[in-house]
This record gives C-alpha cells, sequence and structure tokens, in this order.
C-alpha cells in the first residue's frame, strides 16, 4: 500500500506488474494496492518463468525491478532463487540500461540466526548480487536493501546516471509485495 501510494504520480503514465508463486498473496496485494489497480498487474507465477516469458518487444525493458523473493530460511534454496533470477534477467537483457534492481532483506538477520556462515553479508541474494556485478550493474546503495544500476551501456548509464524529474513510461516490476520497503521505494523514485 505504501510503496503504491508513493509511486502512485509516476505510475499514472507507466505500469506496475507484481509476481508471486502464491495465489494467497497475490489477492493480498490486489486488496492492498486497489488506489493503484488501474496501472497494476497482478501474475501468480514463479519469477522464472515470468522472467522466461516476459514479452520485451510488447512490454519495453524495466526500469526499476524490486525483487523480494523467497524465505529466509532455508537461505541456500532462496539463494539460488535469487541466482536463477538474476541469470535470466541478464541474459534476456530484462533492465533498461541504466535502469534499477532493487533487492530486499539482504541485511536480514534472520539466515544467521539459523546458522548461516559468519561473513556472509548478503542473505539470500549472496548469489545473485555478485552476479550481477560481474554482468554489466553497479551498486548504487548498499544498506538493508541493495540497489544496483545497469551500467553494461556506459552512455545509456551515464544518462540515468543524472536523476529525472519524471518520466513519460515508468514501469516497476515488484517481484513479491512487502510493505517494509517504502524508504529504499522512496529512493529509487527520486532517483529516475
Amino acid at each position: 500500500h505504501l510503496a503504491c501510494t508513493c509511486l502512485k504520480p509516476m505510475l499514472a503514465n507507466g505500469h506496475m506488474i507484481t509476481v508471486d508463486l502464491m495465489p494467497a498473496h497475490i489477492e493480498r496485494s490486489k486488496h492492498m494496492t486497489k488506489e493503484c489497480s488501474a496501472y497494476t498487474s497482478y501474475v501468480a507465477k514463479s519469477s522464472v518463468d515470468f522472467f522466461l516469458e516476459f514479452d520485451t518487444d510488447r512490454l519495453g525493458q524495466i526500469y526499476l525491478l524490486y525483487l523480494d523473493t523467497g524465505d529466509m530460511t532455508p537461505v541456500e534454496v532462496t539463494a539460488e532463487l535469487h541466482l536463477d533470477e538474476a541469470r535470466v534477467v541478464v541474459e534476456r537483457k530484462l533492465v533498461k540500461p541504466g535502469g534499477l534492481i532493487l533487492i530486499d532483506d539482504v541485511r536480514n538477520l534472520t539466515p544467521k540466526q539459523f546458522g548461516e556462515l559468519e561473513g556472509d553479508t548478503y542473505g539470500k541474494a549472496k548469489y545473485s548480487i555478485d552476479y550481477l556485478l560481474q554482468h554489466g550493474f553497479s551498486m548504487v546503495k548498499s544498506e538493508y536493501q541493495v540497489i544496483l544500476r545497469n551500467t553494461g551501456d556506459s552512455v545509456v548509464a551515464n544518462f540515468f546516471a543524472t536523476p529525472l524529474t519524471w518520466t513519460n513510461k515508468f514501469k516497476v516490476f515488484h517481484i513479491s509485495f512487502h510493505l517494509g520497503c517504502i524508504n529504499e521505494i522512496k529512493y529509487v523514485a527520486n532517483s529516475l
């Protein structure tokens, strides 16, 4: 609800798609985002399948990809899923040059409480962040959430490095609806 409200002025000229494997989560998301339903699509499907089937010819590339996939424990299963998502996103060039990926729960302490190795600070994103950094993305912000920018094309990336006051075709893809990320979403919204 908070993210939807925060982004409403930009989404009026764009589109948001929220994807979750669990139909019950999609129904909850529909209820919580009623005021944004005119420019939001809700998809009950695995994230990897969604990315594999995503039609960039029809929908264009993604400006902001918000990943909040999986459970915090067991973290290894979710970390592998995050890596699978990252591979498909990179291989299919789903994120627009200069576009952003926001990954949630990167520094959540739950995995450590359930035996995650000391020194790992990326939790469920422990493989995907390094993969993305090795494949044309750069770190924009690294806190509880991590924000990465697609800098594979330096000319386009330099253009997008300058914050825009508006964009006429803003697209947000939120994988697994979550309420605790309003500060990060505001940061990203203000950076575009």
